[in-house]
Formats: structure tokens, sequence, C-alpha cells
């Protein structure tokens, strides 16, 4: 999104104009990432539940999970703030970047939003992701940020390429009438 200028100057800024995401395109990566995440969640459960919980070692079981939350939770921040990317994005052609110059949003608001997202979706039963989702349709400013892009100042933009499409022809194209071609005799050989 910007590229770095001489040293001692700021950053260029390049275009910024993306357009805004879809939201069923950010439905679509949020699901992978809930399904990514989730998956190692229960990976981790298992692992604790089999070798800590069922030989009555409870507190290490329960750190395990808990620790395996946390950590996937920050890498997910890390990925967010330093590459705008989660695998859900990477996959569907999403990436987050700052509202005002589109360059990665950094750790602390990709934690920020990370962990609104995190409360917003499990202890609510999905109410309060609904509401998320609401907010971000409602935008004012038509670039679909919902209330945790808000906080943590923040867009999510398609970079996927556009399409490229061909130049039309200007001049009419001709019409060939098969049937009349089928009534005319053919030249001797």
């Amino acid at each position: 999104m910007s590229t770095p200028g001489a040293p001692g100057l700021p950053p260029a800024r390049v275009d910024t104009t993306y357009p805004a995401a879809e939201l069923d395109r950010r439905f679509y990566a949020f699901v992978i990432d809930r399904l990514v995440a989730w998956g190692i969640f229960a990976g981790a459960a298992y692992l604790a539940w089999r070798f800590f919980l069922d030989d009555d070692r409870v507190l290490a079981g329960v750190g395990v999970i808990v620790g395996t939350v946390v950590l996937v939770s920050v890498l997910f921040a890390v990925l967010l703030g330093v590459a705008g990317v989660s695998p859900g994005k990477a996959l569907v052609g999403l990436r987050v970047v700052r509202f005002d110059d589109g360059r990665p949003i950094g750790f602390s608001k990709a934690l920020v939003r990370t962990a609104v997202l995190g409360m917003f979706t499990l202890p609510t039963v999905g109410l309060g992701l609904a509401t998320l989702a609401w907010t971000a349709v409602m935008d004012p400013g038509g670039r679909r940020r919902g209330g945790h892009d808000r906080m943590s100042d923040a867009v999510v933009v398609d970079v996927r390429p556009a399409p490229v499409t061909e130049a039309e022809d200007p001049r009419p194209r001709a019409i060939v009438n098969l049937t009349a071609m089928r009534l005319m005799p053919t030249p001797p050989a």
C-alpha cells in the first residue's frame, strides 16, 4: 500500500483506493479464520484431555487450552498487524489496512481488533457478531467499517487484481445467414 521514501523522508503515499470488501467475502474470510482457529483449539483440547485431564491434572490441561487460545490469537494479530491478512482474508483476497493511509494497522491495533472479535463471537452466542456485522452494513461512510474496524482505525479492502476485459471491436459484427449459404450452388471444381 505504501512504499518507503528516501532516507530521512516520510514514506511515499501510493494509491490507497482499493474498493471496500463486500460483506459476503468478509463473512467467508471470518468463517475460514474461525474454522482454522477452532480446529487448532479442538486439537489442543483433545491433547490436553488425553494427556492431562484424563490423569487428573486439571490445572495443566486448562493451562494448555488457554495457552493455545492466547497463542493462536496473538499469532492472528501479528499476521493482521504486519501483513494485513489472516488465513481467511488471504484466501479470499482481502486485506486489513489503516483507514487513513492504507498501511498495515500494526500489532497493537490488530490485537484490539482480534480481542473485540473474540469477545463478540463466543460469549454472546453470535448476537455480538451480528451487531458488528450490522455496524458494517450501516456504515455512513460507505466503506463497510464495523465497530471493530473503527476501534482499530482499520478498513477491510479487496486487493484482488481487477479483471481484465477485452476491448470490444467498435465495428459492427457481421451476420452470416447460414440458410442462404446452403441454398447457393457450390462452384464446380
